[in-house]
């Protein structure tokens, strides 16, 4: 009797260990692919006079790579001195989003604002010009915790 209870217990464990583990692979791949599709979902950013007005001059293109709709896209904006790691964008004007629908390889561009800033902009040594559209050619600006939102429905 206490063999029988025994196998059954037993047995009764190892269905469960097997459940769980199969809800816990199928969550983490699930993650992975989730993943892996914002990885495709493109926010590039570049200082572009030619493209923007000048309250205006970083260019943004958000282009959707991934097998889904993109309902919205919400990032944070780094500025940088070239050769430093000091981020200079104002704590609270780090945050970006947009909710133009993006269809599968649909891109769209627009323009925002140079944020504010905390830290100094260094003007290049070897150049003395006071213009500002010069030294903000020169900074870096990256696209940092990216975060979207797909339509799932789709």
């Amino acid at each position: 009797m206490i063999k029988k209870l025994f196998k059954f217990v037993a047995g009764s464990i190892l269905v469960l260990i097997l459940v769980v583990a199969g809800v816990l692979g199928y969550e983490y791949y699930q993650s992975q692919y989730w993943q892996g599709q914002k990885g495709l979902v493109l926010v590039e950013i570049e200082y572009s006079e030619a493209e923007c007005k000048e309250d205006r001059p970083l260019q943004v293109t958000a282009t959707n790579g991934s097998a889904y709709i993109v309902n919205k896209i919400e990032w944070d904006l780094g500025l940088f001195n070239p050769g430093y790691s000091t981020d200079l964008v104002t704590s609270g004007y780090h945050e970006f989003s947009h909710d133009k629908i993006l269809k599968q390889s649909e891109s769209w561009k627009y323009c925002i604002a140079v944020p504010k800033t905390d830290g100094a902009i260094h003007v290049r040594s070897f150049d003395d010009t006071k213009d500002m559209s010069k030294v903000l050619k020169d900074l870096l600006y990256t696209i940092q915790n990216k975060y979207v939102t797909f339509d799932k429905k789709a």
